[in-house]
């Protein structure tokens, strides 16, 4: 039976007979941005597995071989969605701590500028227009420092990795954390510490940015 779907202001959508619909009506079709394919029968509603930050070219990572002890230092203008951590190790042992800004003096400034080395996560074509342009991170990364902090066991992130290590072979050990986490602007410290050392590995970190006029 054919049927007539008409969507209010309240967000309610309602379905009823054609035969009972007062008339005249209007005819409107989904946009064409949100199809597959402008052939009937065949088009689809898109379902896409990226979050819109990363259409919108918003979404970032930063990504560093770790071979010795370091601290970042992670500087965000905005507020922005932790997504994502990978850390790994091949040889020795390493512990991570993230720490915020009002638990940590700093002992030695941060004059090392890694911001040159922060990533889009998309580069194609396809991106929302910033006032003429791809939109530029807010964030800023810096190394060559050292902290003092005032309450070690108020560390917000930590992880512990431990390489592999077997008579007659060796394998690199990895771990993600994905739990999302919506962070406001601020200085956030990024400690790497050595427990076997030498040491070898690697670490990514993964964010969206949510400017205001997001």
């Amino acid at each position: 039976m054919p049927v007539w779907a008409k969507g209010g202001k309240d967000g309610y959508i309602t379905v009823q007979p054609l035969t009972s619909t007062v008339m005249p009506l209007t005819g409107v079709e989904f946009p064409q941005d949100i199809v597959t394919s402008g052939i009937e029968s065949f088009r689809r509603l898109q379902v896409d597995v990226g979050q819109t930050g990363f259409f919108e070219a918003r979404n970032f990572r930063f990504l560093r071989k770790l071979r010795q002890a370091v601290t970042y230092k992670f500087v965000s203008a905005v507020d922005f969605i932790l997504f994502e951590q990978v850390f790994s190790v091949s040889t020795g042992a390493y512990e991570f701590h993230a720490w915020r800004e009002d638990n940590v003096e700093e002992t030695v400034s941060f004059g090392t500028d890694l911001t040159p080395y922060v990533v889009r996560s998309n580069v194609s074509d396809e991106y929302r227009d910033y006032n003429g342009g791809r939109y530029q991170s807010q964030v800023q990364i810096f190394s060559g420092g050292t902290v003092a902090v005032a309450d070690t066991e108020q560390y917000t992130d930590y992880a512990e990795m431990r390489a592999a290590n077997a008579t007659a072979q060796r394998s690199s050990v990895s771990q993600a954390g994905n739990t999302q986490r919506y962070l406001p602007a601020g200085t956030y410290y990024l400690q790497f510490t050595g427990l076997d050392t030498p040491f070898r590995g690697v670490y990514q970190i993964g964010w969206e940015e949510r400017p205001p006029q997001c």
